[in-house]
């Protein structure tokens, strides 16, 4: 191949790439979806409960522990050392085996606290399996540095698949709590002998001192963040599974796992692009604005139109997918609906923050956001599990906030209409959806939720048309152009 031929023979690699991951990416969230109402209807709020607590403690734990991301130093090691990448290698596997090691001294230790063995046992499986995808993870990596993400996107949904499909098979035998555990051994083993035969990765069990100081130097910069996000996702199902109760955290973690579905749908595809996007155009300040503003748009108007759904249509929507037995989660998840607006939208300003070589800033914003969070949470907590999910949505907005701070400096937007039309919007739209209720009310489930589906898209389809046309179009030309935002 002469040098000519390299970047478009890239760039279609890279567009095939893309497109499978994107396509085994939604099928695996539809697949997940479906699977996650089959358990929940087969499940008790209580089972689901002590497998979030059993499961949140463990990752913290394992993150604390093992997040040290070696891997990614490896990933943006441009000459391709071989001392690091074995090194990185063997510190993978040690670390791995000293995480599973002390999660043998963890477990009892939990049973005993919690007075329920279950809890320590589930803790256990949970820290193999992680164990298990640590290693995966690294081989996985070597994948990604090929751009065969071809390869790497077949084997996730391979495994992935197993392991839900076998989680069905044990709860149709009766297996209780354990058909929510022991499939993240299945897909876990499933993506480690994916990951290792596709690689064909050849060991080599050397350590090299000047390579271990670079890993655990860079290292420590996404222990810190990695380890702050983890504690924002996990550590609410700690407190509520604690001190209130493992059933009320079942209802808490299916309605917080419901509201994700958008977040889950809209922020992959929107940070896979904007940010090579915003990576390139950190120096051109006006085009990086106009990028900025539609790309806002786009998000803004998927994670409207979810939240929307989440916000009016709670009710029908737990009734209808999980059951009668779930109707507690309705009011958690209707709360929730602020989260699943505003977090697309942070994570899209934290797209730009790193595109712009700046991750000391993130983690100071998540710093702050720890630091009230915590004491916020414990307090809600005690006062009863309606007021845990206004936390998170306080802790979403202070981070929107903070964030939009930060690239305030960096794009020309005029922020005014920025916020006040998309609230209006939705305020709109809530209104008239709320004027219809009890007409809904009157229908079964399975009429209320289309119809107001329906109602929730067409009134969005048509204020996007008066208000955010332009915009709109111009996200369209781009996307059927390779050029970029231009203004």
């Amino acid at each position: 191949m002469n040098q000519t031929e390299l970047p478009g023979t890239l760039a279609r690699k890279s567009v095939i790439n893309l497109g499978w991951l994107t396509a085994t990416h939604y099928a695996l969230i539809v697949i997940g979806f479906g699977v996650s109402i089959l358990l929940a209807r087969l499940l008790s709020p209580t089972d689901f409960g002590t497998v979030a607590l059993a499961s949140s403690i463990g990752d913290i734990i394992f993150t604390l522990l093992a997040g040290w991301s070696f891997s990614l130093t490896v990933l943006q090691d441009q000459e391709r050392t071989p001392d690091l990448e074995s090194s990185a290698f063997v510190l993978t596997c040690l670390v791995g085996l000293g995480v599973l090691l002390l999660s043998l001294l963890i477990a009892p230790i939990l049973g005993n606290i919690y007075r329920d063995n279950t809890i320590g046992i589930v803790f256990l499986i949970f820290t193999a399996g992680n164990c298990l995808q640590l290693l995966a993870g690294y081989w996985g990596m070597l994948l990604e540095r090929a751009l065969n993400y071809r390869r790497h996107a077949s084997v996730n949904f391979i495994a992935q698949t197993l392991g839900m499909a076998s989680g069905v098979i044990m709860a149709l035998r009766g297996w209780g709590l354990w058909s929510l555990v022991l499939p993240t051994l299945v897909m876990n083993t499933g993506l480690l002998i994916g990951m290792g035969v596709s690689t064909r990765f050849r060991a080599s069990f050397c350590l090299s001192g000047a390579a271990v100081r670079r890993l655990f130097h860079m290292g420590a910069r996404w222990l810190v963040s990695q380890w702050l996000e983890f504690a924002f996702i996990r550590f609410d199902n700690f407190v509520i599974g604690s001190f209130i109760g493992r059933q009320q955290l079942g209802y808490y973690n299916r309605a917080y796992n419901t509201a994700e579905l958008g977040v889950r749908a809209a922020v992959p595809i929107a940070t896979t692009y904007s940010m090579p996007l915003y990576s390139r155009l950190q120096s051109d300040r006006q085009r990086l604005s106009v990028s900025f503003k539609y790309l806002s748009t786009v998000i803004m108007a998927l994670s409207g139109v979810i939240a929307l759904c989440w916000l009016t249509l709670s009710s029908p929507i737990v009734r209808l997918l999980y059951g009668e037995k779930w109707l507690l989660a309705a009011p958690i998840l209707q709360a929730l609906s602020i989260h699943a607006f505003l977090r697309p939208l942070v994570s899209h300003v934290t797209v730009l923050i790193y595109a712009k070589g700046m991750p000391g800033k993130i983690v100071r914003i998540k710093a702050i956001q720890f630091a009230l969070f915590v004491p916020g949470l414990l307090l809600a907590a005690s006062q009863g599990i309606q007021y845990v999910p206004w936390v998170i949505n306080l802790n979403q907005l202070l981070g929107l906030i903070l964030t939009y701070r930060e690239v305030a400096h960096w794009v020309d937007v005029d922020w005014k209409r920025y916020w006040l039309v998309p609230i209006g919007e939705v305020t709109a739209i809530a209104i008239v959806v709320s004027s219809l209720t009890p007409l809904l009310s009157q229908w079964p489930p399975i009429a209320q939720l289309p119809v107001g589906g329906l109602v929730i898209a067409g009134c969005y389809v048509v204020l996007l048309v008066l208000f955010e046309r332009r915009s709109l179009l111009s996200v369209w030309q781009i996307l059927r152009s390779n050029q970029g935002f231009v203004a």
